[in-house]
């Protein structure tokens, strides 16, 4: 029993180091993903941004 704790520790500990590695690959491509879609039709991305969030398009546009 007292073999098993750190080994299951060390696996505990070592899936949490690996997350924020690929949370950030997820984050990479989602934030690509807005740009393509943004440069694509920025009058369209636009009116989606102000709805979704709820804000005016003048505030958008003062961004």
């Amino acid at each position: 029993m007292k073999k098993i704790f750190p080994f299951f520790f060390a696996l505990f500990l070592s899936f949490s180091l690996a997350l924020p590695a690929f949370a950030s690959g997820d984050l990479d491509r989602f934030v690509k993903s807005v740009n393509v879609q943004a440069q694509a039709d920025l009058g369209a991305f636009r009116v989606r941004l102000s709805t979704q969030f709820g804000i005016p398009l003048p505030k958008i546009d003062a961004l």
